[in-house]
């Protein structure tokens, strides 16, 4: 972790989430449970009091973490009428802090700022945010043990591991696809340890990280492995899933159904996410201190410890500044006049 938040980042911070969090919460009283999958996973709230069961073949769209959560909330008095998309407003909101916390642990204070930025006026994460689906909730606990996975193995922590197998344990009883940290984590963290972290990281305690954390997440979605025995086990749920998937050969229509998505659903806030944040990755960066161009100290602006306090505190000159302001409109014509998601892919090829 980097340390502790600067004003410019925890004033930027505290905005983009105000932001986010009103964004996701406005007006929810005109939600309503419109999409199907919204009423199975919806159904304790309705079905199983009427009916006094479970709705059929329930456990074949998800586990059933995040219809208990709906439950829960709907127990809080006053709450009942907003139940079913809470949870997924919660964890939406809680999502730009922690996709802010991964980019600033793997690329620096400015990539945090303007992740958060991107996540909180995102338009097609706000929308989701905003329904009683899985996606925005299994998206947070991905993300949160992914990081924790990677922290784990650079740290050759075993605590982080078991939190990071943890977490993907309730990913994985949000969504079926919710194992997919163990995916990224192993995957990812194999290519580092054979292109240069076997020099620094013994194989053993490699092997012994990564084996904490599929172990754990494997213990974690065990109990809900158990109950699906009375049902035809994973094997029903697999055998169903396998009917959605059309092979390489749809592989670009459904790349471009889901782009033409992205467009349509591409608005004001996410078009002017970009430059918001790209100005304050930028103010970030330059009042972080000492830096690059700071010739009086020589020293590079620290990303991994503070500033020495006995020195007096100089910043880089305006133009540099005036730099970024003017990188930030930019960014934000551009992003008016072409789709915003098109903006992202050109950022992440770059």
């Amino acid at each position: 972790m980097k340390p502790s938040l600067s004003l410019p980042e925890f004033v930027a911070l505290l905005s983009f989430l105000v932001v986010g969090g009103m964004l996701r919460i406005l007006l929810l009283d005109f939600e309503a449970v419109e999409h199907f999958d919204e009423g199975i996973y919806a159904s304790p709230l309705w079905y199983d009091g009427q009916f006094g069961e479970p709705y059929p073949a329930r456990y074949l769209f998800a586990p059933p973490l995040l219809s208990g959560m709906m439950e829960c909330v709907n127990w809080i008095p006053g709450l009942g009428r907003w139940a079913p998309f809470l949870p997924s407003v919660l964890l939406g909101t809680a999502t730009i802090l922690g996709l802010w916390w991964l980019a600033r642990s793997w690329f620096g204070k400015p990539a945090g700022v303007f992740v958060a930025a991107i996540v909180a006026m995102s338009d097609f994460h706000i929308i989701y945010s905003r329904m009683a689906l899985t996606d925005v909730a299994c998206l947070f606990w991905i993300m949160i043990s992914t990081g924790l996975g990677t922290r784990a193995v650079a740290r050759q922590c075993l605590r982080s591991a078991i939190a990071a197998g943890f977490v993907c344990g309730l990913a994985w009883w949000t969504k079926y696809t919710g194992w997919l940290p163990l995916a990224i984590v192993c995957s990812g963290s194999g290519l580092w340890w054979i292109w240069q972290g076997r020099t620094s990281l013994r194989l053993t305690k490699f092997i012994q990280i990564l084996a904490t954390i599929c172990v754990v997440a494997g213990a974690t979605f065990a109990p809900w492995w158990w109950q699906l025995k009375s049902v035809g086990g994973y094997h029903a749920v697999t055998a169903t899933h396998a009917s959605y998937v059309t092979g390489w050969s749809s592989w670009s229509k459904n790349l471009a159904q889901q782009l033409h998505i992205q467009f349509l659903l591409d608005g004001f806030t996410g078009q002017l996410s970009l430059g918001l944040g790209l100005f304050a990755a930028g103010i970030v960066r330059w009042t972080c201190g000492r830096s690059t161009w700071n010739t009086m100290s020589g020293k590079a602006c620290p990303e991994t410890a503070e500033s020495p306090t006995s020195q007096p505190l100089t910043f880089p000159p305006m133009r540099l500044l005036l730099r970024f302001i003017g990188a930030a409109i930019a960014i934000s014509v551009l992003s008016f006049r072409i789709w915003a998601p098109l903006m992202l892919i050109c950022l992440a090829l770059a």
